[in-house]
This record gives structure tokens, C-alpha cells and sequence, in this order.
């Protein structure tokens, strides 16, 4: 659930400036809206009016074993074993687990903006943005800025 800068810093201001916001209280701050890689991906291609290429999908097994084998007949770093197990572990049930189409939240959330039943230091409840007055923007509102240098001619 990815949040802007901009936001995390307006949270941290207000946090360092108010008396007793921020006394022993753990806060989790995410993004408004959970995205899985592909929804991301095709943000990008959205907005940088580019396809990003495909590649054919391969066993892990198989690029394990390629990577292992490049790893050693190499002697500068190619990729190792433990970075294509982190690959394959990217979005896997997300959508059987987090995605509820009928919620506004994935699920586990609770009315706020919180995870329920997480408790932060000294057995108080996390806080988040709602308690701090402060709605996070969606990386839709800020990701043309940021990827309209990357547009073809």
C-alpha cells in the first residue's frame, strides 16, 4: 500500500509538533488503497504511453538453477538464488487474500486506516492518518508527475 513523501512528512510534522500526539504511540501509515505489481505496471504504461515488454514465464526451479550457475561461472554479480525466490514472492495470493471487491479496505483493515487488533508500545492501539487529521492521496493523483519525463516522443 504505497504512500506519498509528502504525506508521511505532513504526518511527521504534525507528530513532532503536537504536545501529545505522538507521546510513546506507534503509528502505521499506508497508502488508501492496496495495488498488486501488475495494477502498478499498467499504471506505468498508462502514463508513460509505453508497453512494457513481457517476458515468457519461466520455473522458479529453472531460474534458481540458472542463477545459481551464473552466480558461480561469473565472477561479477549477476543474481543469486536469494533475489529470484524474493522475485516469486512478490504478489502471490493477494487477490484470494487482501482483495475484498465489495470493501473499501483489504481485509483485516479495520473502520480506519489501521490493521485491527495490532497494538503498538505499552499495549495502546496503533494510530494512523485518521487520528492525525490527514487523508493520503492515491499514487494515481501523483504519478503523472513523476513519469511524464518517461513518455516517448
Amino acid at each position: 500500500m504505497p504512500v506519498h513523501v509528502l504525506d508521511v512528512a505532513e504526518a511527521l510534522n504534525i507528530m513532532l509538533t503536537a504536545p501529545v500526539t505522538s507521546t510513546a504511540s506507534t503509528f502505521v501509515l499506508p497508502g488508501p488503497e492496496a495495488y498488486t505489481f501488475n495494477e502498478l505496471l499498467n499504471l506505468i504504461e498508462f502514463f508513460t504511453m509505453r508497453k512494457m515488454p513481457s517476458l515468457p514465464t519461466i520455473p522458479r526451479p529453472v531460474i534458481e538453477a540458472i542463477a545459481a550457475f551464473t552466480n558461480r561461472a561469473f565472477w561479477w554479480h549477476t543474481i543469486s538464488p536469494d533475489e529470484v525466490i524474493r522475485k516469486y514472492i512478490d504478489d502471490l495470493g493477494v487477490d484470494a487474500h487482501l482483495y475484498r471487491p465489495d470493501a473499501s479496505k483489504p481485509a483485516g483493515w479495520g473502520e480506519g486506516d489501521v490493521p485491527k487488533g495490532i497494538v503498538g508500545v505499552n499495549g495502546e492501539p496503533v494510530k494512523g492518518f485518521s487520528d492525525l487529521d490527514i487523508s493520503p492521496d492515491l499514487v494515481e493523483e501523483h504519478a503523472q508527475k513523476y513519469l511524464r519525463r518517461y513518455r516517448s516522443a
